[in-house]
């Protein structure tokens, strides 16, 4: 399985996404050079009884860790929780936790297990810019690209 980051949306002042090879994109501020090492690994499903979904998305983060010998300081899941604010439980002890520097990054499969919206979005890369942590999204390539996207080679 090959893996592509998908960056969130840049805060004002930082720099372009940076690709680390062999799997995800990282988007880093100009302060932020180093790739994380600490890692919040982020689940979230609105469905409540979403367990099935909650589950393969704990199994590609932890291959993703495994890949980059990353460590994982929290794993935090969000079921039943909607992705249209940051007023979630889960959410708000991770960004407690990057706020007090237990982590250098918030992993999610992809951007809307994070953010449904693009405020919601930027209200993360505000919080990132803020606190000097980095959003990683992992997303996998055999999975059909988001509406309005064209297909990669199209």
């Amino acid at each position: 399985m090959t893996n592509t980051g998908t960056p969130a949306a840049p805060a004002s002042g930082s720099t372009p996404t940076e690709t680390t090879p062999g799997a995800s994109s990282i988007r880093r501020s100009a302060d932020k050079t180093a790739a994380p090492r600490t890692v919040i690994a982020y689940t979230r499903v609105a469905d409540p009884d979403g367990q099935r979904s909650i589950q393969a998305q704990r199994a590609e983060l932890d291959a993703e860790i495994a890949f980059h010998g990353w460590t994982v300081a929290a794993w935090i899941d969000d079921p039943g929780q909607p992705g249209t604010t940051l007023e979630r439980p889960g959410l708000t002890r991770a960004l407690a936790l990057l706020a007090h520097h237990q982590a250098d990054a918030l992993m999610a499969c992809d951007v809307t297990r994070l953010a449904r919206s693009t405020a919601v979005t930027r209200q993360l890369a505000a919080h990132d810019a803020a606190y000097g942590w980095q959003l990683v999204i992992v997303q996998d390539d055999r999975q059909p690209p988001l509406r309005g996207r064209p297909a990669p080679g199209a």
